[in-house]
């Protein structure tokens, strides 16, 4: 990936305490994959949530 501009990255996961804390972390923006309806923590919390990758694919339609 290089060095990208934060603000142009989107990490997607499916996985609160690796993939969206992770991007969190890092200051990405995240999307959670939540195929499972489940809830997320208050520690943890993605700025998008999806249920499928359509669901994803039509969200961020340019």
């Amino acid at each position: 990936m290089g060095s990208p501009d934060k603000n142009q990255v989107l990490m997607v996961g499916d996985t609160l305490e690796s993939d969206i804390l992770g991007g969190n972390n890092f200051g990405f923006d995240t999307c959670w994959l939540n195929r499972h309806n489940k809830t997320h923590t208050e520690e943890i919390r993605p700025t998008y949530q999806v249920n499928s990758l359509i669901e994803l694919l039509e969200r961020f339609k340019e």
